[in-house]
């Protein structure tokens, strides 16, 4: 009688794993694919490139190239992209793939005579994709490119430290100016320019998180914008004292 038992307990037992575990896998198919392949991918919350582009750049460009894929697989072939930082994927009853896209923070652009990359907040460099729709990137011209493997562009880790220092200062982020372009000269030297405004300052690079702070404070004063704007340049390379060179190559000290 007590065989019988636990003989029918382990027939339950084991016809219950059974069932959960049909249950399971069917669960798993059903949100993997609800029935059906994938019928259509839609891509938001990206910048940088259109939907369409990042699709086509991803090989994704017709229901071919994906109705045959996991929602997974197509998570894996988006964040392969190099503008791509991670993306979230939900897959609808419909059969659409909806990917809400977490593109890389761009900081820059870098330009090595007739080669460009985009610098990221962390350092990487990407490269420059054929119709980029954001570029309000400041320019950052007279640095060196550095080979690396695996990788097109790369710049060293000083280098990349020294852009960040200067895109991502508080007296730039935190004011109205906006830094269009910066250039790397002979014997640290560097040229700072901004938008709307003609003239540039000329500093050295151990100068720069003074010069920065003092350039977002002057540029708060419209006298000065405009003297900026009507001058050649503003030489600060010699601490607190500022030249500025008129048009008409005159100089003055203030």
């Amino acid at each position: 009688m007590k065989k019988q038992k636990v003989y029918q307990f382990l027939k339950i037992s084991v016809l219950a794993l059974v069932i959960i575990g049909v249950v399971g896998l069917m669960a798993h198919l059903l949100i993997e694919k609800p029935g059906e392949r994938i019928e259509e991918v839609q891509l938001g919350n990206n910048i940088y490139l259109s939907a369409r582009e990042y699709l086509e750049q991803s090989g994704l460009q017709t229901r071919k190239s994906f109705e045959e894929k996991s929602p997974y697989e197509l998570k894996a072939i988006l964040e392969n992209h190099p503008y791509i930082d991670q993306a979230d994927v939900i897959l609808t009853q419909k059969n659409i793939l909806k990917v809400k896209l977490h593109e890389k923070k761009i900081i820059a652009l870098l330009g090595d005579k007739d080669k460009y990359g985009l610098l990221t907040v962390t350092g990487e460099v990407l490269p420059v994709k054929e119709n980029l729709q954001y570029t309000d990137f400041p320019v950052i011209s007279g640095i060196r490119f550095v080979k690396k493997a695996k990788k097109t562009f790369a710049v060293s880790d000083s280098t990349a430290r020294l852009v960040r220092s200067i895109v991502l200062h508080p007296s730039v982020k935190e004011t109205n100016i906006v830094l269009s372009e910066v250039i790397f000269r002979k014997e640290n030297e560097v040229l700072l320019m901004f938008s709307g405004i003609s003239g540039y300052i000329r500093t050295q690079q151990h100068l720069l998180p003074d010069v920065l702070a003092a350039a977002a404070s002057l540029q708060k004063n419209k006298d000065f914008t405009a003297l900026l704007s009507n001058s050649n340049y503003i030489d600060m390379r010699f601490g607190t004292k500022v030249y500025i060179t008129t048009h008409k190559r005159e100089e003055t000290k203030i």
